[in-house]
């Protein structure tokens, strides 16, 4: 059996150990594998099932990245951009996961200040995890 650090990478262990990742998704099924897949790869993970509780906790916990679903109860997710973007956590990286593909989406949500967008169709869980690297501080490391 090949354990995690080898699949992933010591690397990728490192570079993510201790990051707080905010899971903003309410469908049950694809939190519960983002988050597992995002532990497994070292991140600290919060979720969300809404987008109102998700604004709460991009506040109180200070995430160091969002992965936002934009059809969720309460807030969707262009409010939780738009929300953001004028609150005290307005420059924290948020990365769209959406099953909307339409390019007038994604230029919404790019315009209200999403970092990256992404398709759930079109990306695997190992995609997710490059898209989080990419908005990591520099100075996140193991424990």
């Amino acid at each position: 059996m090949t354990t995690l650090s080898v699949c992933l990478g010591e690397e990728m262990m490192s570079a993510t150990a201790k990051a707080k990742i905010l899971v903003a998704e309410d469908d049950d099924v694809t939190q519960k594998l983002v988050k597992r897949f995002l532990e497994r790869s070292g991140f600290n993970v919060v979720v969300a099932d809404n987008g109102e509780e998700a604004f709460n906790l991009a506040l109180s916990d200070h995430p160091a990245v969002v992965l936002l679903d934009l059809m969720m109860p309460k807030l969707d997710g262009f409010g939780f951009l738009n929300a953001l973007r004028t609150s005290t956590a307005a420059g924290l990286p948020v990365i769209v996961t959406s099953a909307l593909a339409d390019s007038a989406r994604q230029t919404q949500a790019l315009a209200l200040g999403a970092s990256e967008y992404l398709v759930k169709t079109k990306f695997t869980l190992a995609d997710l995890v490059e898209a989080i690297r990419r908005y990591l501080p520099p100075d996140t490391s193991a424990a």
